[in-house]
């Protein structure tokens, strides 16, 4: 089976979707189907074309979010009717890649089966207008789809034909033992991610029940600055690190994850790190609550006074993890990447 995947970023850009394409691709591959890859140029300077862990990828000349980019984007497929003839289905990651970077050369190709995989959602709350007729539209113009987490279902009344919560690679071995414990913040530091809660909620912590817990932070994003202020005013012994492509390495020494996007909350169930999770809206709850056996697996918290009760619990002892850590352990194990790539093969009718 020939499969083109059209997402709106991929690597060597850092993030879960570029994550999830290529581990997906690379089971295909793996199973002899023949990956090709489109996806805009995120950056100057990246090759228009190369081979990725054995998939063809190709990336349209684009280094804005312009109406001459989208433009510029959809003539290029003009010169690429190949690919469009050539693949067996075409698979879209998101509806920006279905809507912005593939457009109207839909047209061109009535005859191939289109999917789409609902990744996400800005959580903005309410949820505007727009970003739901987005959603609406794309699962009216595929044949097929699939959702990351079930709240997208609820939020924009999908009706997807399979949910996933993305795949891990589980580790060897486990961590070594921390000599003491010690946070990892994993995520973009953006309003989305409430990363304000999880630096209050330290303060809380070393206010309120006089306990120190020391912080890595795997991420940036527009609220950096901000978020290093606030460190800083709340006492809070933290270290930005920026964006960090593989997090594996700072997870081996922390005893406890913030953590509150699949991806990541996987990366540490599948070690048996604690994970610790905050909402700062109904949909963003919704997202974390709405998993299977949330409330089994990991804390969530909506505010920094309910973290730092959660965090003191633990670091005490009063609340002992283990039946936590093992649950969520067996769910990460659930969630390979083999068991991805069948979801997907099923979504396709195995063509």
């Amino acid at each position: 089976m020939h499969v083109l995947m059209v997402a709106e970023r991929l690597a060597p850009a850092i993030g879960g979707v570029e994550r999830h394409v290529a581990g997906l691709t690379m089971e295909l591959v793996k199973r002899g189907h023949e990956v090709t890859l489109v996806a805009p140029a995120h950056a100057r300077g990246l090759p228009e074309e190369e081979e990725v862990d054995g998939a063809h990828l190709l990336r349209l000349p684009r280094t804005g979010r312009r109406g001459p980019d989208y433009l510029q984007a959809w003539s290029w497929w003009l010169g690429h009717l190949g690919l469009l003839k050539e693949a067996d289905v075409i698979h879209f990651h998101d509806v920006y890649a279905l809507f912005h970077w593939f457009g109207p050369a839909r047209l061109l190709c009535l005859d191939r089966p289109f999917y789409v995989t609902f990744h996400g959602y800005e959580m903005l709350h309410p949820v505007p207008l727009r970003a739901k007729l987005y959603r609406k539209l794309a699962s009216l113009s595929v044949r097929g789809s699939i959702c990351v987490g079930h709240y997208l279902i609820r939020w924009f009344r999908l009706h997807p034909e399979a949910v996933t919560y993305g795949a891990v690679t589980l580790p060897e071995e486990g961590p070594p033992a921390a000599e003491r414990p010690a946070a990892v913040f994993l995520g973009r530091l953006a309003r989305d991610m409430s990363p304000e809660i999880y630096l209050q909620g330290l303060g809380a912590l070393k206010r309120d029940h006089h306990l120190v817990l020391p912080l890595k932070v795997c991420g940036d994003g527009p609220l950096r600055g901000e978020m290093e202020q606030m460190a800083k005013t709340e006492g809070i012994e933290a270290e930005f690190l920026g964006w960090v492509r593989d997090p594996v390495p700072h997870l081996r020494g922390a005893t406890i994850a913030f953590a509150s996007s699949y991806l990541a909350m996987l990366e540490a169930m599948a070690r048996r790190i604690p994970v610790f999770a905050v909402s700062g809206n109904p949909v963003k709850s919704d997202y974390l609550r709405m998993a299977p056996g949330a409330e089994a697996m990991f804390k969530v918290a909506s505010g920094p006074e309910e973290l730092a009760e959660q965090l003191a619990g633990l670091l005490s002892g009063r609340d002992d993890p283990e039946a936590r850590l093992e649950r969520a352990y067996w769910f990460a194990a659930e969630h390979s990447w083999d068991r991805l790539a069948q979801t997907y093969i099923r979504l396709w009718g195995d063509r």
